[in-house]
C-alpha cells in the first residue's frame, strides 16, 4: 500500500465510523471505565498506564496472547469486527501485521512486566484482510496467528558445575507482547498503532525433555 493510498483508507475508516457514529475515543474509555481494577495478572491491552494516545480498536483487536511450550510457538487471537473499513472486497483488501516481543530476563515480581529490561522484537506475521458485509456486531470474525520461537540457551538449560554438562532449567516466566497494526507493521514495543493495540501476558517457559 503506498503512502497515499494509505491516507485514503485511513480517512474512509473514519469516515465510516463517523457515518455510524462511533466516537474514536469512546473504546479506550469503555474499557477504563468497565476494568477500574485491571491489574498485570492475565494480561493487560491498554496504554493508560503509560501516558500514551489511547488505542483505537473499533475494526480489529488482540485479544490475547500465549506460548505453545511443546511446539516453541507464541500466538495471538485477533478479532475483526466491523464489515467494512479494510480497503476492499476480495481479491483487494489490506494486511494485518501482528508483532511479538518477548522480555526473557525479568527482574521484578512476576505479576508485573519488566519496562526496565525492555522487551525484545522476535518478528512479525501477517494476515491478508478484505470488507466482509457479512461482518457486524454479533459476528466478528476471529483468527489464530501463531510464530516460531527460539529461547535463548540460558532461558531452558544451565551447565551443572557437578557433571560438567548441560542440564534443564527450572520453567522460567517471562513476558510477551503481541502487537496488532492495520497495514503498517510496527517492531518498536512501546509504539502505538494507528489502529490495532497491544496485549502482554506472563508465559510459562519450561525445558522440553
Amino acid at each position: 500500500m503506498t503512502e497515499q493510498d494509505l491516507v485514503k483508507a485511513q480517512q474512509a475508516r473514519i469516515d465510516y465510523l463517523l457515518k455510524m457514529g462511533i466516537k474514536l475515543e469512546s473504546q479506550e474509555q469503555k474499557m477504563t471505565k468497565a476494568l477500574p481494577q485491571y491489574k498485570f495478572v492475565r494480561g493487560v491491552c491498554t496504554t493508560r498506564n503509560f501516558n500514551l494516545p489511547p488505542f483505537k480498536v473499533h475494526f480489529e483487536e488482540i485479544t490475547a496472547v500465549g506460548w505453545n511450550n511443546q511446539e516453541r510457538e507464541v500466538s495471538a487471537n485477533i478479532c475483526i469486527k466491523l464489515p467494512y473499513g479494510y480497503s476492499g472486497q476480495a481479491p483487494h483488501g489490506s494486511y494485518e501485521y501482528i508483532s511479538f516481543f518477548v522480555n526473557w530476563t525479568p527482574d521484578v515480581p512476576a505479576t508485573e512486566p519488566d519496562y526496565q529490561d525492555w522487551f525484545e522484537y522476535i518478528g512479525t506475521e501477517s494476515l491478508m484482510m478484505y470488507d466482509n458485509p457479512m461482518r457486524n456486531d454479533l459476528f466478528h470474525s476471529c483468527f489464530h496467528v501463531t510464530h516460531k520461537v527460539y529461547p535463548p540457551g540460558f532461558c531452558t538449560t544451565r551447565l551443572d558445575s557437578n557433571s560438567g554438562s548441560f542440564v534443564p532449567n527450572p520453567p522460567r516466566i517471562v513476558w510477551i507482547r503481541g502487537l496488532l497494526s492495520w497495514a503498517v507493521p510496527v517492531t518498536n514495543p512501546m509504539s502505538v498503532p494507528s489502529w490495532g493495540n497491544w496485549f502482554d501476558a506472563k508465559i510459562e517457559l519450561a525445558p522440553i525433555f
